[in-house]
């Protein structure tokens, strides 16, 4: 039989690495034409090529590689420069991990099996290493009847995606772990029918239950720890779980081990109940995490709350009697100074004799002290009342025009004095007699002589003051602006707090206006109380604007 012949005979069959061996110039390597192959060779190689597995046969002394179609895909870019050449030449990269291994087969020793062995290979085979692959094979002698090793048989499997999936899912198991541990969470099942409870480590420390080498304990473990007094409540919601099958959800105290040294706890557990093909329960899978620090943060919280309630009782009932003490002592104090008031006013009507210029002088002085002292002691008396909560209001439709021209003229001796315009032009009314608020009119009037005042007080003389209302959608806007001697930033909302009064910086504190401070606090109360706002707009030492806004009323009032 001619080599021809022979080799289309032992690579008969389909295939690309059978059509590639009938091909090959076998007489041409160490091993020479196929007819001088021993029966052995010939047996090993046919029955690699038609095996569906990837096998690789090394052959000969130079151990000649013949593979069969399923070990190509191992090869790679090698295939098929690799069928017929030194197995390691081809194999390069790694001669120094595979050698001895022939050593070792050759010596008589045992046959050779590896899972999931690691090599850098050259994949692209330019013999450069550059990738991480992992295989699982093995290498044995193929002898012939006088004991000649003829081949070496190399089943291999690349296992990379696996080993890659399973260090991919050991790491997240890790960061799970790390994770659980952080939140103090363990995981439980609880297998029914065996009556058994798994757990994981986090589980067994939470309770201070110890865990055979599979996770193991009993069930009546885990009962043991439970409270007293939480034991019967969580047995309940267990047996309903059994009974309807609804999610299992609890919180309760325990006491774990006394190993522990750990003292009572706070858990949360949920599962769920999961049945066998008949119906039956079979696994109570479920989680269980410490809350212990969450539960003493809301206790903590709770006694806080309930502190702060108490301190604000308190101060409830201390502002009521300030605000009483407050009113009280107003009244006492107006009913003399109004008798003051009037006496003066008998005195200047010369009921009691004539009067020299020097007495009228001094009673004039009398009588200006008693107003100033009676607009301060009237300032306290309303935020006593705003305080207290005993101001009421009738609100109704109001012109905002109206205000406007019933309250100017009381600043206007002051306006005069210092010199200063009034520009009231943008408060004129609309044609319809518009814009209408919803008000109280004695209040609203109140607001705005208040506005007045601060602006005619802090408005240099020849400076000048603007008022003007427009329209805000469901609201109307009431301004008075001034070119006086503005807020400071930082002030700005603190001109709007009881007592308060605004100094511009550098002005001496004995040069602080006259007054309480009180009438932007009684102010903004009282649009508030209107259910309105009162704002304010500034730039130190170029003039303020001050806002009240309040709902539009209709325009026919």
């Amino acid at each position: 039989m001619s080599a021809r012949e022979a080799a289309e005979r032992l690579f008969a069959g389909a295939g690309e690495v059978r059509a590639l061996c009938r091909e090959f110039d076998w007489g041409a390597t160490s091993l020479g034409p196929v007819p001088g192959w021993s029966p052995t060779l010939r047996t090993i190689v046919r029955a690699c090529l038609e095996s569906p597995a990837p096998i690789n046969l090394w052959c000969g002394p130079e151990r000649l590689l013949v593979y069969n179609d399923g070990y190509r895909r191992i090869l790679g870019a090698k295939h098929p420069a690799s069928l017929g050449r030194p197995g390691l030449e081809v194999w390069a990269e790694i001669r120094a991990d595979i050698e001895p291994m022939f050593a070792h087969v050759d010596a008589g020793g045992a046959p050779i099996y590896a899972e999931d062995a690691r090599f850098v290979l050259s994949v692209d085979g330019e013999g450069t290493p550059d990738t991480i692959a992992y295989y699982t094979f093995g290498l044995s002698a193929v002898r012939d009847d006088d004991g000649a090793t003829v081949a070496y048989f190399n089943p291999a499997t690349e296992t990379t995606a696996r080993v890659a999936a399973e260090a991919a899912l050991a790491e997240s198991r890790r960061r799970l772990d790390s994770a659980l541990l952080a939140g103090e969470v363990g995981t439980f099942e609880w297998r029914i029918p065996d009556d058994r409870l798994f757990g994981d480590a986090n589980f067994g420390r939470i309770f201070g239950i110890a865990l055979d080498e599979t996770g193991a304990a009993p069930l009546s473990a885990y009962l043991a720890a439970l409270h007293p007094d939480d034991r019967d409540r969580v047995v309940a919601l267990i047996e309903h779980t059994l009974a309807t099958g609804a999610p299992y959800e609890a919180e309760y105290r325990i006491i774990p081990g006394a190993e522990t040294g750990r003292p009572e706890r706070w858990v949360q557990a949920r599962g769920l109940l999961e049945r066998d093909a008949a119906g039956r329960p079979e696994r109570f899978p479920g989680v269980v995490q410490d809350v212990t620090r969450r539960r003493e943060a809301e206790d903590e919280r709770a006694r806080l709350l309930a502190a702060a309630e108490a301190a604000r009782r308190e101060a409830d009932v201390a502002n009521r009697a300030k605000s009483d003490f407050l009113a009280s002592m107003s009244h006492e104090l107006r009913t003399p100074l109004n008798a003051i008031g009037g006496h003066t006013q008998l005195l200047e009507m010369e009921l009691h004799g004539p009067l020299t210029p020097a007495q009228r002088g001094t009673l004039a002085r009398i009588d200006r002290a008693q107003r100033h002292l009676l607009g301060l002691i009237n300032d306290i008396l309303n935020y006593a009342k705003l305080e207290s909560g005993r101001v009421e209001y009738v609100m109704r439709a109001i012109p905002l025009a109206d205000v406007v021209a019933d309250v100017l003229p009381m600043v206007e001796p002051l306006v005069v004095a210092r010199e200063l315009t009034v520009d009231a032009a943008g408060a004129a009314p609309a044609p319809d007699g518009g814009p209408h608020v919803w008000a109280d009119r004695e209040k609203l009037a109140q607001v705005l002589l208040n506005l007045l005042s601060n602006a005619v007080k802090f408005t240099d003389v020849g400076g000048r003051i603007a008022v003007r209302c427009a329209q805000q959608g469901d609201a109307a806007a009431l301004t008075v602006a001034d070119t006086g001697v503005g807020i400071p930033a930082d002030q700005l909302e603190a001109i709007f707090a009881p007592f308060v009064q605004v100094r511009p910086r550098g002005q001496p504190y004995a040069e602080k206006a006259e007054g309480t401070g009180l009438g932007l606090a009684i102010s903004r109360d009282l649009a508030r109380g209107m259910g309105g706002d009162l704002t304010v707009a500034s730039v130190e030492g170029a003039g303020s604007e001050f806002t009240l806004t309040l709902r539009r009323a209709p325009d026919d009032g």
